[in-house]
């Protein structure tokens, strides 16, 4: 049983009223009794005050994605009052509906008058058991006005409808209820206080409720309704032409048919000519309200292209007979559309980035398109979906998750039984020329690579028929490919039995059928189609060989001789000897296979599941939608300018496309407006290129951004394109839309977008969306001194902010532990749900987007830095850093006579002016000291290369990637002995602790005598994994919520 709770009465009541904690409390109770149900909190996105402490009450009852929130319309004055009241009653209405619940229990009925509450009892739209709970205590002394009572009078009026009403002890009706109307309501009284006891009264009514109403419901349209038939038909060479013949005359026992036809020839069927009405696209798109049902055939060739734009305005039940249809999606943008990034743009809509990118680095694209069906935009559209073969729903389960198909339905591909005339295979073989002892082996359909006609051919050859006069090879059909067929005819040309027909028509096709001993059908690519070739063979009882490819895989054993679909030679040889040689074999293949057909592709059979679909598609989450818009458009004097775009807001975000992947949305603020080269920013394009390459299963990736001074967020797309180095013609930067269970990664740091979009993010938070930061340091707060000033505040103000959402992920253990202990001391209120996590950077320089050029002396500085010892430090210029107390412990050793080089890579930072001034002005530098600034990571890796040593003097980090980096290198390494070095480098760097230059000096001298003794430490021990394994493992908390919780 799956149970809907209305939160509204409790939203309202608020978090400090009595009442509504002993709700909260009981619905806690009815949570525990309800562990083999689903119980799904309802919560209204306009009492957004209410919601984070509605989520935070259940955490640890209720996951989650448990928790839906709906948009409602903000509430107005005037005579807009009562349509937005209307409007949002009808899409609070759907969105319950749209749930799947079988009950609905609403908390409170008696608000809305004077807040944003939306509460309605509405059996003809929400025809679900519904029961209320009334805690409230009604003050009729509050408002007098005439507005008010009749507002009341509604709702006590609406009260009645109700199947159960459960009543708190103090709820009086005063004299609101005449004796005869209370008599007609199941009232229950509750003692709030006592929550076991109230919780168990509502599961068992609700129970009772749910036991009640699940009755079976009739099936099938009472009248005959109107549908629009769209499909290619005869004379259309594509076989969903004459499937669509033969279909037409029995679902027309169901539907009064339209045909929607936009070839340039004219219909020839007989049947469609004397009982349809036909109509073009245009005649279609100006008549639609009238048809009650929209069926639309798709497949992948240009007979279609008219069908998308049909789709995209009008929405209807498809059938699916080619899963895979970029071909129709090229055919349309370079004709109807004019588009020649249609494709392309098509490609990033279905699949995301990684396939984008593929494509771009795919020479033949052709072998592309065999890989991506590129149809996503089509299913969303689909008011419900038919397909012939399993194989679609194993493709559309890969391609958008395992429950996109939960509601498609299957029906087999149809097959009118095969006329007598044809089935008498005398007459048959006279008409074309075929002696009666001949053996003959067919193959039909369009020659191609694919269809492996070659190795039928090659196994023909090579069996006891190639030298048996008697025997003959056919090829039934046409080849498209010229190569494919002169290579074909160089083989058949040696050989004159064995021959290609060219295209046939219907009737040569059938006579074919019924001449042929024995057929064989393979393939090695399957776009989700369903071989109506091998269905033809089967109907007309011909022993049939297949190999177990696509939705040939699926037919029963007894039906065809199944070879492996990635068969030997030997296999296809045996099977077509041991059918040459043994007629009672062929004789009982062929009869298994006829007796399928005849059981479960016949046109009657197939019509009748054709009407089960379509009507169940018109009750589905899309058709509702589609209905409500409707009633809504019939209206056009109620909708002023403003409501049009508000209506238009609100359904957008209440009801997502379906199907759809859940994005993972990556924060580049900072680094869209200017890339700094920073290490924040280096982790940031590393990480994104990662999730971008190689997205979490069910996700799509995109990096977003915000500007200054405008509230929201937009797509990164023209970013991405940069970044990847692709052309960036097909993509905008368009507003970006979330829905419940997308994820929010503020990857990169800028703490002024986190303070504007603050009312963006709480809002997406509300309505389901994954709020997760990275944290790299909380050095502002550890260490204020060594940041400029006001650093403190802000850096606290952006921690109060980001501990408000879901979760935070660290750059390290450390920094985890350190950011436990601010929040314990600097958080107030106990926070129950954030998930605190960490994980390790990457470091492998080539997978974070390293930037190239050598400067004009670099070859100078490389050879200056192979004459003697060479110690690096590689960091921003900041106090904290330690360059103070390296260059001073340095400049002791210089003194001393110890000939070693410093060299400083890194850019200035802040509060450093008299170091910077001090380094201008060294006397050793560009001898023995070297600052290069700003220089590219081409440049640093001969840099890494070059050196002996790395200094990390640092007192604080949060990762220390340079101990990484020179890990990789192998080069030893002297750190100060704080917490996260040692996390990262464990016992294979020299350490050193202190703040005068000699602490630092000592331990270099020492590093040189363990150097020349051999004995320094090994870097290369130090454990690091690369960009691939650390996006990995972010992803994984991020994803599988690996999450370790704070005041756990």
């Amino acid at each position: 049983m799956r149970i809907a709770i209305d939160m509204q009465g409790v939203q309202v009541l608020g978090p400090e009223n009595e009442k509504s904690l002993e709700i909260i409390n009981i619905i806690k109770k009815v949570i525990k009794l309800s562990q083999d149900d689903t119980v799904i909190l309802v919560l209204n996105g306009m009492l957004s005050d209410s919601i984070s402490f509605i989520r935070d009450e259940f955490y640890g009852f209720l996951s989650q994605d448990k928790i839906k929130v709906w948009d409602s319309l903000i509430k107005a004055d005037g005579k807009e009052k009562e349509v937005r009241n209307e409007l949002a009653c009808n899409i609070r209405e759907l969105f319950i509906l749209n749930l799947n619940v079988d009950v609905l229990l609403i908390t409170s009925f008696f608000e809305g008058f004077d807040d944003n509450a939306v509460i309605r009892i509405n059996k003809s739209a929400l025809n679900i058991p519904t029961a209320v709970l009334l805690a409230n205590e009604l003050n009729y002394n509050i408002y007098s006005s005439q507005e008010y009572k009749k507002w009341l009078q509604t709702n006590k009026e609406n009260l009645l409808s109700a199947d159960v009403i459960f009543k708190s002890e103090n709820f009086m009706y005063h004299d609101s209820f005449s004796t005869e109307e209370i008599d007609t309501i199941n009232i229950i009284e509750l003692l709030l206080t006592s929550h076991l006891e109230s919780a168990i009264i509502i599961c068992d009514n609700l129970r009772s409720l749910f036991y009640e109403n699940n009755k079976l419901k009739a099936e099938g349209p009472v009248k005959k309704l109107r549908l629009a038939y769209i499909s290619p038909l005869p004379p259309d060479r594509c076989g969903i032409s004459d499937y669509s013949a033969e279909l037409l005359p029995e679902l027309a026992r169901y539907y009064s048919i339209d045909v929607i036809y936009e070839q340039a020839e004219e219909i020839t069927d007989p049947w469609v000519l004397s009982n349809c009405t036909i109509l073009n696209s245009n005649e279609f798109r100006n008549n639609y309200k009238n048809y009650d049902r929209v069926l639309y055939h798709f497949g992948n060739s240009p007979f279609h292209v008219h069908m998308i734009p049909l789709l995209m305005e009008i929405p209807g039940v498809i059938v699916l007979h080619d899963f895979f249809i970029p071909d129709l999606i090229l055919n349309l943008s370079l004709t109807i559309n004019n588009n020649p990034y249609g494709l392309v743009s098509e490609i990033l809509y279905s699949h995301g980035w990684s396939a984008v990118i593929e494509y771009y680095r795919n020479s033949d694209n052709n072998d592309f398109m065999r890989n991506y069906p590129c149809n996503l935009r089509v299913l969303q559209k689909a008011l419900g979906v038919i397909y012939h073969s399993d194989v679609s729903k194993r493709l559309v389960s890969f391609y958008y998750g395992s429950d996109t198909s939960n509601d498609w339905f299957s029906i087999p591909l149809l097959r009118t039984t095969a006329n007598n005339d044809y089935i008498n295979k005398s007459i048959s073989r006279d008409k074309l020329d075929i002696r009666d002892n001949e053996f003959v082996v067919c193959s039909f359909g369009f020659l191609g690579l694919h269809k492996l006609n070659h190795r039928l051919l090659n196994a023909w050859l090579a069996s006891p028929m190639a030298n048996d006069s008697s025997c003959r090879l056919v090829f039934v059909g046409e080849s498209l490919d010229q190569d494919y067929n002169l290579v074909l005819e160089k083989i058949i040309n040696r050989n004159d039995r064995v021959s290609i027909t060219g295209w046939t028509d219907q009737t040569a096709y059938k006579l074919w059928l019924s001449s042929a001993d024995v057929c064989v059908q393979l393939r090695d690519l399957s776009r989700g189609e369903t071989s109506a070739a091998v269905l033809d063979c089967l109907n007309y009882g011909v022993a049939t060989i297949v190999n177990a490819n696509g939705s040939m895989a699926d037919l029963p054993d007894n039906a065809v001789w199944k070879l492996p679909e990635k068969f030997y030679d030997e296999e296809l040889i045996e099977a077509l000897t041991v059918l040459y040689r043994d007629k009672k074999a062929r004789d009982e293949l062929g009869r298994s296979g006829s007796e399928l057909l005849h059981t479960q592709h016949t046109p009657v059979k197939c019509a009748e599941k054709y009407m089960h679909a379509i009507e169940s598609s018109y009750k589905t989450e899309t058709a509702n939608l589609c209905d409500l818009i409707k009633k809504i458009i019939q209206k056009p004097q109620l909708l002023t300018n403003q409501l049009v775009p508000d209506v238009a807001t609100v359904l957008a975000r209440n009801f997502p496309p379906k199907p759809r992947h859940k994005q993972l949305l990556v924060d580049v603020s900072a680094l869209v407006i200017v890339d700094l080269r920073t290490g924040i920013q280096r982790v940031v394009r590393a990480l994104l290129k990662q999730f971008i390459s190689n997205p979490p299963d069910g996700y799509v990736v995109d990096a977003i951004y915000a500007s200054a001074g405008k509230p929201g967020y937009r797509y990164a797309r023209k970013f991405t394109c940069e970044l990847l180095g692709i052309p960036d013609d097909f993509v905008n930067d368009e507003v970006v839309d979330v829905w419940s269970d997308d994820l929010f990664l503020g990857l990169d740091f800028n703490s002024g977008i986190v303070f504007e979009q603050q009312n963006s993010l709480k809002e997406w938070y509300d309505r389901g969306v994954k709020i997760y930061f990275m944290v790299y340091d909380i050095l502002p707060v550890l260490q204020p001194n060594v940041f400029p000033e006001n650093e403190n505040a802000l850096f606290h103000r952006w921690l109060n902010i980001i501990t408000e959402f879901t979760g935070v992920v660290c750059i390290s253990e450390t920094v985890s532990k350190e950011l436990r202990c601010w929040i314990k001391k600097n958080k107030v209120e106990k926070i129950k749900s954030l998930d605190i996590n960490w994980f390790h950077l990457g470091a492998d320089l080539n997978n974070s987007c390293p930037s190239q050029g050598m400067p004009k002396r670099s070859s100078f500085i490389l050879t200056q830095l192979g004459l003697r010892k060479s110690f690096l430090t590689v960091s921003t210029i900041e106090p904290r850093k330690g360059h103070s107390q390296t260059l001073a412990a340095f400049e002791l050793l210089w003194n001393k006579g110890v000939d070693i080089n410093l060299v400083i890579v890194g850019k200035q930072g802040w509060m450093v002016e008299p170091f910077i001034e001090k380094l201008h002005s060294h006397p050793e530098l560009n001898k023995r000291l070297f600052w290069l600034e700003g220089i590219s990571d081409e440049f640093l890796e001969n840099i890494y290369k070059k050196c002996d040593c790395l200094i990390s003097a640092s007192q604080g980090e949060g990762f220390g990637l340079p101990l990484i980096e020179a890990a990789q290198h192998n080069l030893p390494i002297i750190a100060r002995d704080i917490p996260v070095f040692r996390e990262v480098a464990d016992d294979n760097a020299l350490y050193f602790s202190g703040l005068d230059p000699d602490d630092l000096a000592i331990v270099i001298q020492d590093w040189l005598v363990l150097y020349d003794m051999n004995k320094i430490p090994n870097s290369n021990k130090i454990k690091w994994q690369t960009w691939e394994q650390s996006a990995q493992q972010l992803l994984d908390v991020l994803i599988t919520e690996n999450e370790q919780l704070v005041n756990s």
